[in-house]
């Protein structure tokens, strides 16, 4: 008898406890919505947010919790799958949402091949006496052509910390689609002959377009499901969140991917579709890059909008 009345008093415990979390996730959202919509005022999220009656009053800013919370929103384990369904599509829904309008608030856009003059960015290659100009180059019509050889990348010179980059890019027609990223949070070029910059890198590795990876003690702090640890004899040991899905369009075709960097959340969209976030990157200044690795690749209408 009184084994069965323990199983009953730990089910009820384990009731009790699903029943808190499903409490504390909902909660969560009406903070984390409410915090957006302060941002951006969009009557979308608001007619989300009014689903959702339970929700603290308490203002939120992204350095405080919230990329916790979006962690933990993401991947619920204690959620029905109709409820975790329903709370990925809400999820998606106000980050496609703000990514789209943040642009139209913001000041201070840069067009960043507007100037086409290579002047104008640091340049890290492997190898002596070779000029960036060997391995990018701008054509008339505002395109950043890479060679893809040798390895190394192109950097801004302004550093940035929160900002949305929309950008373009296409393996060229007739040519063998390889490898490249785009580098944010770059701080400091280890040594050669390291290649790749202290930083989170978008990957656009053909098939894998939407992998962050980040690189020489950089962090990203996701769930054991989502994250990946490498060792490579040339990197040491890195870490990185594979995409969910492909977006990624035929060679010889342009792709549109928007990356959007707020605090420690880093949101990746191709073609439209969200394809990756990681809620765990430091939230520090860096410049971004664009890489030489693996064959030719073409960018094209490089945005760059900063945040709050």
């Amino acid at each position: 008898m009184e084994g069965i009345i323990l199983k009953i008093s730990e089910k009820n415990a384990q009731t009790c406890l699903r029943t808190e979390q499903r409490t504390r996730r909902v909660s969560c959202i009406g903070r984390v919505l409410k915090l957006l919509i302060g941002y951006q005022k969009c009557s979308f999220l608001r007619a989300i947010l009014a689903r959702f009656n339970k929700f603290r009053t308490r203002p939120l800013h992204w350095a405080d919790d919230s990329g916790r919370m979006l962690s933990e929103l993401l991947f619920p384990s204690s959620l029905t799958l109709q409820e975790n369904s329903m709370l990925r599509q809400i999820i998606a829904s106000f980050v496609c949402c703000w990514m789209l309008v943040a642009g139209t608030s913001a000041v201070g856009q840069t067009v960043l091949f507007e100037k086409k003059n290579l002047a104008d960015w640091d340049f890290h290659i492997v190898g002596e006496g070779i000029k960036a100009e060997e391995v990018f180059s701008f054509s008339e019509d505002g395109r950043l052509l890479c060679k893809g050889q040798p390895f190394g990348y192109l950097a801004t010179k302004e550093s940035f910390k929160n900002f949305k980059l929309a950008l373009e890019w296409r393996w060229p027609e007739g040519v063998l689609p390889t490898n490249s990223g785009i580098f944010l949070k770059i701080t400091e070029q280890p040594p050669l002959p390291a290649f790749l910059p202290k930083s989170v890198e978008v990957q656009l590795a053909h098939g894998n377009a939407g992998d962050l990876w980040a690189f020489y003690g950089r962090t990203i702090n996701e769930p054991a499901p989502r994250l990946r640890n490498a060792e490579n004899p040339a990197l040491g040991r890195f870490m990185g969140t594979q995409k969910m899905l492909a977006a990624e369009k035929e060679p010889g075709q342009w792709n549109a991917m928007e990356i959007l960097c707020v605090e420690n959340l880093i949101v990746v969209t191709v073609n439209g579709k969200i394809v990756n976030w990681t809620t765990g990157a430091e939230a520090i200044e860096g410049r971004v890059g664009f890489q030489s690795e693996g064959g030719p690749i073409e960018f094209r209408n490089a945005v760059l909008t900063p945040l709050p």
